[in-house]
């Protein structure tokens, strides 16, 4: 026999099997038998005090609208199974664990996430908001990096904030960020970027409500929340998801702790949709509505009996809640007699109506005596055997699921089943001779007088009048107060005050995911007196709930529980002293030790690791994603990439220095030009670009070109070269071209080798090269092309040329206009000189300029001529 905890409104139950015993519960929670010694029953007072803190796990739709909202992957895979404990999916969270094989579930849920949001590196620059790469502007800093480790700071602190609910702290970034740079290195920055919310969606921040609070000082035993928390603990309650970017804000400046900042935001949340589906899913699960796809009916008897009619009455018991507790906010107690019903033509056979042709709200039969919930077909069947009605079964939920009653298993050797019976007459006949067993009275005479209401709606909840033969005798007895069909058994409950102080219970439950114990009775007490005095409004009983001191602390952990000496004390541990705590009302409680909550920018050492506010926080650098640090309780700027606060030409004062387009001195924008630096800056560009070099048409050339093009601002994007070297002066030219000559795609070796078998990684400008990505861009419609201006392992961003016009051109005629003649097919048909004469080629055709080979054969080079104006 197990034992299972209730909690009556006097206090804390006992824990018995049926028997004729009678009990009572004192003043202090303690089930005693009748002639105890008055000396025996005095208790020490028991405390308030808030629940325990706990780490509650992400339910199934909790995971899938944090991983959506962090990502917008609405991911529809599988997923560890959620359990429920007194009821609840919430309360269960609390105390599952997580196996190795459901970490290897969220991993494999979490790289599908994470590949579905970035694609690519298009949809990878999208989704972290800045471009990852280190864009010419900001190579001067960068000393050769490949990455702008400011876009991917400001990323993974973003990332980390919004994933873990929380500000996160600088070491924290730091390992995000270690982590980026790492996978970026080995396998580029796309996978990295997937890495990272991989990792944020697998710690325990993310997969768990993390609760830890900070002690009070006047109440040791207890921790206050910080508004993060409380920003979680609210949002989840009531909505099944993470904060949204205003409850975010709130926490951010500290006032959602506010009484009416709490009120207003639960009401919001309320009225959202994703509030209706999470207090929905409450309702369906103090109803247990999720049994109803998997209860047995015998379908020889029941031949209506259908998936979509268990779909249609799981539909009529939801819309009722949905219409009276959030539509209406009207008084929760119509849900127990209201007789408007949702039914569709499937449901609508089952009541006997024959004029339903969709689904909608009708009212019920008036010769059905139905009521409210407890008179609907679904929750009939939902409580009846495969074959016939229960009374006991439906009895039993009544009085423990709306009421709060506890009702134990049976006396060990008591034979619960009515088989064999030899009472000729109906069910309830049966019944009532079992009833007179004294072993079966104390429990059934709990339960069947309030089952028999019920009794004209069979097992599937079609209506009857008789019972084997027999008129349907369906009056029953609450606790005194008579009712003579399901209807009456509706108003009975919900005239009885257990109703409200039971729905109070479970809504607590819920919310904290955990169950009350004798210390939070008078938490009960005051939920079930506002919902009265609110009208019996579910917003009355909310906001009542959110604004308690309940709602904004926890107790201390304890790794045992139970007790048994009331004021005995033990050592305890928190994570910056040790403590004690104090066996009160059977349980340890009230670790009066200091525990750490996260950190915040407070000036505190928080965390008690010797360091003050190593925490950030985000925020926006201009239009790119940005982080602010804690300095001595004080937020720093905000840091965001590099690239946003370089100037470039483009009418705008990038920098903030009051000087619009610093030093280019012109506001428009060039499509084609020529732009000629120093062997410095061309170094600076790419330390791996050496200009004086015989040959420095390479790789680390190629991004050279495009970061200085870039650089130059005037609207000027990417080029390549150099196309001229003036050893002299140590200068090179390069030729530059807007967005509308030139159009930056990114691609793989692997796709270009598709094109050109030969090009490699290992020699990414090369004729090979040029070959594949002109053939690359022609196949994307966009002509020719050239590169590559950026690479990895791997990934290659290259320019194509849409406005180029291709000429085939011999190798005779460019070495006659080559500089000392070095362009010769084909021992030099690729250097400085080939790329010189190809644009003189070209210029002297009337265009602005050109670049290639794109191809040689036999001598001649195809040359891609790109005119000054748009044709």
């Amino acid at each position: 026999m197990s034992r299972r905890s209730i909690f009556a409104v006097a206090g804390l139950a006992a824990l018995v099997a049926c028997s004729a015993e009678s009990l009572k519960v004192d003043d202090g929670g303690k089930p005693e038998t009748e002639g105890q010694e008055d000396e025996e029953e005095a208790e020490v007072p028991i405390p308030w005090g808030p629940q325990p803190a706990a780490a509650r796990r992400l339910t199934d739709p909790r995971w899938r609208a944090a991983a959506e909202d962090l990502t917008g992957v609405a991911f529809t895979g599988d997923l560890p199974l959620d359990y429920d404990l007194h009821g609840y999916v919430t309360v269960g969270a609390a105390g599952v664990t997580t196996s190795p094989y459901d970490l290897e579930v969220y991993e494999a849920a979490a790289w599908t996430v994470a590949t579905a949001a970035i694609t690519g590196p298009d949809s990878r620059d999208a989704f972290m908001g800045c471009p990852v790469r280190a864009t010419p502007l900001a190579a001067a800093d960068l000393d050769g990096e490949t990455l702008d480790t400011g876009c991917v700071r400001a990323f993974v602190g973003q990332l980390a904030q919004q994933g873990w609910r929380r500000p996160p702290t600088l070491d924290e970034i730091d390992v995000l960020e270690a982590l980026f740079v790492d996978i970026s290195e080995l396998a580029g920055p796309t996978l990295a970027a997937r890495a990272a919310v991989v990792s944020v969606l697998l710690s325990p921040h993310f997969l768990y409500i993390v609760e830890v609070g900070t002690t009070d000082p006047d109440a040791r035993d207890q921790r206050v929340l910080s508004t993060w928390e409380v920003a979680s603990r609210l949002s989840f309650f009531l909505t099944d998801a993470p904060p949204d970017a205003e409850l975010r804000a709130l926490a951010a400046d500290g006032s959602l702790l506010d009484d009416d900042v709490l009120t207003e935001q639960a009401v919001r949340l309320m009225g959202t949709d994703l509030g209706r589906l999470a207090l929905t899913r409450f309702f369906s699960e103090t109803l247990e509505l999720g049994r109803l796809a998997t209860v047995d009916k015998d379908a020889t008897l029941f031949p209506e009996d259908s998936p979509e009619l268990r779909t249609a009455m799981v539909a009529e018991l939801e819309a009722l809640w949905q219409r009276i507790a959030i539509e209406e906010d009207a008084d929760l107690r119509l849900l127990l007699t209201t007789e408007a019903a949702y039914v569709d033509p499937t449901l609508a056979a089952v009541y006997g109506m024959s004029d339903v042709g969709a689904a909608g709200w009708v009212p019920l039969p008036e010769d059905q005596e139905r009521g409210g919930l407890l008179g609907r077909a679904g929750f009939a069947a939902l409580n009846a055997t495969a074959i016939r009605t229960s009374p006991t079964f439906r009895g039993k939920f009544v009085r423990m699921r709306l009421l709060c009653e506890d009702i134990p298993p049976p006396p060990e050797g008591v034979i619960a089943s009515l088989e064999g019976s030899t009472v000729d007459g109906t069910l309830r006949d049966q019944l009532e001779v079992h009833m007179s067993d004294p072993a079966c009275l104390p429990c059934h005479e709990k339960m069947d007088p309030l089952g028999f209401g019920m009794e004209h709606l069979d097992a599937l909840g079609r209506w009857r009048d008789t019972d084997n033969g027999l008129p349907v005798d369906a009056s029953g007895d609450l606790d005194g107060v008579r009712f003579g069909d399901a209807r009456g058994l509706g108003e009975a409950v919900a005239a009885d005050p257990r109703f409200g102080a039971c729905l109070s219970r479970q809504l607590q439950r819920h919310a904290f995911g955990g169950l009350e114990g004798p210390r939070q009775e008078d938490d009960v007490a005051a939920l079930s007196q506002a919902l009265s005095d609110g009208g019996h409004r579910l917003s009355s009983l909310v906001v009542a709930l959110v604004t308690s001191e309940s709602f904004r602390r926890v107790a201390s952990p304890s790794e045992e529980l139970e007790c048994e000496e009331p004021g005995v004390v033990r050592p305890c541990e928190g994570t910056c002293s040790d403590g004690v705590e104090t066996c009160v009302g059977g349980f340890w409680q009230g670790c009066t030790a200091e525990s750490a909550p996260f950190e915040l920018c407070d000036g505190e050492d928080a965390d008690c690791d010797g360091v003050i506010d190593e925490v950030a926080t985000t925020c926006a650098a201009g239009d790119l994603p940005g982080l602010s640090a804690c300095y001595e309780g004080e937020w720093t700027s905000c840091e965001g990439p590099s690239l946003d606060v370089r100037e470039t030409c483009d009418g705008i004062d990038n920098d903030g220095d009051g000087v619009v387009d610093g030093d280019h001195g012109v506001d428009g924008a060039m499509a084609i030009d020529f732009v000629t630096v120093s062997f410095d800056a061309v170094t600076a560009a790419h330390g791996g670009c050496d200009p004086t070099a015989e040959d420095p048409t390479t790789g680390p050339c190629g991004a050279a070109a495009n970061r200085l093009c870039a650089a130059a601002g005037c609207g000027l994007l990417t080029g390549y070269g150099p196309v001229e070297i003036d050893l002299g002066e140590e200068r090179a030219t390069f030729t530059c071209f807007d967005d509308t000559r030139s159009t930056q795609v990114w691609t793989s070796f692997s796709e270009l080798q598709t094109h050109h078998a030969w090009c490699s990684v290992s020699d990414p400008v090369s004729p090979d090269c040029n070959a594949s990505i002109g053939r690359f861009c022609n196949s994307r419609g966009l002509t020719t092309g050239f590169g590559s201006l950026e690479h990895g392992t791997d990934e290659v961003v290259v320019a194509c040329t849409p406005t180029a016009e291709v000429h085939r051109v011999s190798y005779a005629e460019l070495s006659a206009i080559a500089l000392d003649g070095g362009c010769v097919w084909p021992d030099a048909k690729f250097n400085t000189a080939c790329r010189s004469a190809m644009h003189r080629w070209c210029v002297d055709a009337g265009y602005a300029t050109g670049h290639g080979p794109l191809e040689n054969w036999e001598g001649d080079a195809w040359l891609a001529c790109i005119p000054e104006v748009t044709p």
